[in-house]
């Protein structure tokens, strides 16, 4: 079970109601809001770890308002759901968290795909959302939990002889650095997250460029290519990023994999 709570914000109960049971089936605790400024009330009590967010909804406050209202006050990432498929719409939700943009109708796996990238994306720094002053995190409050104040949230990924270091944004590998571009390692970095699980292109996509880059297919395609090169060269390795038909790729290696998280105070 995920034990993780979504805040769903759609106006339309049909769809408020399915997306409930999905996510439900999914294991995720779910509370429904059907207007912006219910969202921005419901955060600020639930403090949810993810916001479903519709954009059209009734009210002074649309979707896209609402979600930066929220924004201000804390770090929760915000999945937009919408119909809207313009530029300017998707540009403008962008601007105010690049965490997800999902079209409806939607694809059921595209928005797990989406939510769960959204939801393991490392955040470098957590606000109270009453909104008060940031401290250090000293003496007994600076525990090693990402929910304290102050406190910085850095990954140490090993899978095989791999080190990824996403402070530093370097690779290893037995010590000798592998070079990456930035785009190289924002896309290694997506799939190191939970290796061994297929992430859809989609959700590549709008993870490393954003959801207007979301139909740029070829764009990936290079960059993984190039990736594969690097990553694959040695063949003792045993590390290689696998294509899954109809779902996207995923990162496996023939060994244990071993995810090492290490906390950091500022």
């Amino acid at each position: 079970m995920n034990h993780r709570q979504v805040l769903v914000v759609e106006d339309e109960q049909i769809v408020a109601l399915d997306l409930e049971m999905f996510l439900g089936t999914m294991g995720y605790d779910v509370a429904l809001e059907t207007t912006g400024e219910g969202a921005v009330e419901a955060a600020g009590r639930l403090k949810p770890d993810v916001v479903l967010m519709d954009i059209r909804l009734d009210g002074d406050l649309d979707g896209i308002q609402a979600a930066e209202r929220i924004r201000k006050e804390a770090e929760i990432p915000v999945v937009f759901l919408t119909a809207y498929t313009d530029h300017q719409t998707i540009e403008r939700a962008a601007r105010v968290d690049p965490s997800g943009y999902v079209v409806k109708p939607f694809n059921e796996k595209d928005l797990a795909a989406t939510l769960h990238l959204a939801l393991h994306k490392p955040r470098i720094r957590r606000r109270t959302f009453a909104g008060g002053p940031q401290t250090r995190g000293t003496g007994s409050q600076g525990s090693d939990s990402p929910h304290e104040e102050g406190i910085r949230v850095a990954s140490v990924v090993r899978i095989g002889d791999l080190r990824i270091d996403s402070v530093h944004r370097q690779v290893f590998r037995r010590g000798t650095e592998i070079q990456l571009t930035k785009k190289e390692f924002d896309v290694l970095e997506c799939l190191a997250e939970h290796p061994g699980v297929p992430v859809s292109s989609e959700a590549l996509l709008t993870r490393v460029w954003g959801p207007q880059f979301v139909h740029y297919i070829q764009t990936l395609r290079v960059h993984l290519g190039n990736l594969r090169q690097k990553i694959e060269s040695d063949s003792s390795s045993g590390i290689r990023i696998e294509a899954v038909r109809g779902v996207g790729y995923r990162l496996i290696e023939a060994g244990l994999t071993h995810l090492e998280h290490v906390s950091l105070t500022n």
